[in-house]
């Protein structure tokens, strides 16, 4: 099974996909309560027992595990782990897609990448199942699996070890990679971005090594739970490592309880009730053709006619502006230093911010990647998400810079400078869905 062998001998089948009934013998019992049905006849079974064999999937459909990225619950594919798959307990055969914000079940995943009709999934899989493609033994593996039941990595002490180890950026590879690759001259006095000098890694041809890094802490202000996001630093470049199989990796959940952690770039005095607001920016759409007039789901952004959308009223100005990454929003920094400015570190993580922590205007920076706003189905969850909220929404997403396939607000920073960022952000859209 190729690099699944590999990753059905590194890791056990654990409660849920099936136990170990512990014996003289150490024979091998599948106890668990979503036991695949031998013959599944109904659409919600068949669903079941595809879940109960991601392994197989994955297989069939030709998507490679990044082992590097992979644990004991979950298969990461692609070179940044994007596709995340399930593999233990209720979760098996759940997964997530953290470049689109798609999400489903092993049936779900043979339709999109086949590109099929329910019916016709649900057709091949029941060929696949006839022809017996994923009824394949399990190796016995009872001691590997009791110790890791006990033994699972407590993700929380590995997060808490990494940060004591950390070190402040000023004067260390990571301020260098920030200032004069980026170009973020102004840096702001945070605790939550830190540096690490030698954090263990592998390349992309499977060496270990030890590499300086920029640490990332995510956070929320209602736990006590943190995550981290590792960007791995080339001390030569002073920029991103491109010899590792991935440039920046995160190491703990970002969501703890009913939250999601986020890293705060810059938290605005008005917020707190001591400075107002100001945004010198036209704060509308600038025509028609900025805005898609349809998008999936019937849903529409449509451009408001209220004249009261600036960011300055007076007395009453709360606003909040979201990047994906921290390099875009410290760029976003370098013009607007008393702003609210949150980093998700992850696209998907923007669809679960907390509207209780945002202004009452939200404008979420945008990287232009050349795909239209009507395709992003994040974009649009996020938008209704937070109009659903009471939120006034804007949009800041800068125009293409020729010759690149991707512009995010850091590119514009340092080709135009700080005049370039001001002038993206005079033009921000307002936008609503409806």
């Amino acid at each position: 099974m190729r690099q699944f062998t590999r990753l059905l001998k590194a890791r056990p089948r654990l409660s849920g996909v099936g136990q170990l009934k512990q014996s003289s013998d150490w024979s091998y019992k599948p106890v668990s309560i979503i036991d695949p049905p031998t013959l599944p006849n109904s659409v919600w079974a068949l669903r079941r027992y595809l879940n109960y064999h991601p392994e197989g999937v994955l297989e069939y459909l030709d998507l490679e595990p990044n082992l590097s990225l992979s644990t004991y619950s979950r298969i990461k594919v692609g070179r940044k782990g994007s596709l995340s798959v399930g593999i233990e307990d209720t979760l098996s055969g759940r997964w997530f897609n953290f470049e689109t914000g798609q999400h489903g079940d092993m049936l779900d995943l043979i339709q999109q990448y086949k590109n099929l009709t329910e019916d016709e999934a649900v057709s091949l899989a029941r060929s696949l199942m006839n022809d017996q493609y994923f009824d394949k033994p399990l190796e016995p593996q009872a001691k590997t699996t009791l110790k890791a039941q006990t033994l699972k990595p407590n993700i929380e002490a590995i997060v808490a070890r990494i940060i004591s180890e950390c070190e402040p950026i000023t004067g260390s590879l990571a301020e260098e990679y920030l200032v004069e690759t980026r170009g973020l001259k102004d840096l702001p006095n945070l605790h939550n971005i830190k540096y690490h000098p030698s954090f263990p890694t592998r390349t992309s041809e499977g060496s270990n090594l030890k590499t300086p890094c920029l640490v990332t802490v995510a956070s929320h202000p209602k736990s006590n739970i943190s995550n981290i996001q590792v960007t791995f630093l080339d001390p030569k470049t002073a920029d991103k490592r491109k010899d590792v199989l991935v440039a920046k990796r995160s190491f703990g959940s970002f969501k703890t309880g009913d939250y999601y952690n986020f890293c705060t770039i810059s938290q605005s005095d008005q917020l707190g009730g001591n400075k107002q607001e100001q945004f010198d920016s036209k704060n509308a759409i600038q025509s028609d053709d900025d805005v898609p007039n349809s998008v999936q789901s019937n849903d529409a952004f449509s451009q408001s006619n209220q004249s009261d959308d600036t960011f300055a009223k007076s007395g009453q100005s709360e606003v909040t502006f979201i990047s994906e990454g921290i390099e875009t929003g410290l760029s976003l920094f370098q013009v607007r230093p008393d702003s609210h400015i949150l980093a998700t570190l992850g696209k998907s993580n923007i669809l679960h911010l907390d509207p209780a922590i945002l202004g009452r205007k939200v404008v979420l920076i945008w990287d232009n990647d050349g795909v239209g706003l009507q395709s992003d189905r994040i974009l649009l969850k996020t938008a209704r998400s937070l109009q659903e909220a009471g939120k006034k929404l804007y949009l800041l997403m800068p125009a293409a810079i020729p010759g690149r396939s991707t512009t995010d607000l850091n590119d514009v920073l340092r080709a135009l400078g700080r005049e370039g960022v001001a002038n993206t952000l005079r033009n921000s859209m307002k936008i609503e869905i409806q």
